[in-house]
């Protein structure tokens, strides 16, 4: 999910900033798995935006995290043109901190994950973020369904399950998607 949501948010530096991407990644570093999912936001963006920098890592994971950091990154003057966030609630968070700020939805685009329809809303009005790859949900279901049984018959069980994400919501084919 991370690297899908990485690679959407290069794509969105190409097009949006000449390939001069400014990256601010909001994370939650105490998670394994989140840390691999930020480290997949920040590997895919610059595979395909190589010019890009990763100007900072900042908390995020919640609406209130995602705000308190952009805001302080806003007041520390820190230079940055995209954001990736590893959910949609510190996205929220974040849009509400640019808000406040007075900056303009053409100036810092995010790219994230969950694809909540309030993410889906913002990436329709192009209000800030601009992609976010949708949970299937179905799948993350099946998986929790199969898991269990396993379980409950005693078979063996991996520490991780790996569902694959779902497809990446843009502007697109936000109207498309269930």
């Amino acid at each position: 999910m991370g690297v899908q949501a990485g690679q959407a948010g290069g794509e969105l530096i190409n097009e949006m900033f000449a390939g001069q991407g400014r990256i601010l990644i909001l994370d939650y570093p105490d998670m394994e798995i989140i840390v691999d999912r930020v480290n997949g936001l920040r590997d895919g963006a610059l595979e395909v935006a190589p010019d890009s920098v990763v100007v900072g890592n900042r908390l995020g994971g919640t609406r209130p995290l995602g705000y308190a950091s952009v805001k302080a990154a806003l007041e520390e003057g820190l230079d940055f043109n995209t954001i990736l966030s590893l959910n949609d609630a510190g996205s929220f968070g974040a849009i509400q901190a640019l808000e406040e700020a007075g900056i303009d939805p053409d100036d810092i685009v995010i790219s994230s994950v969950d694809a909540e329809a309030l993410a889906r809303e913002y990436i329709r009005q192009g209000h800030f973020l601009r992609a976010s790859v949708s949970v299937d949900r179905e799948s993350v279901a099946q998986a929790a369904v199969n898991a269990t049984i396993r379980l409950l018959a005693g078979s063996a069980m991996p520490e991780t399950l790996i569902v694959p994400p779902g497809p990446v919501i843009t502007a697109t084919n936000v109207d498309d998607v269930d």
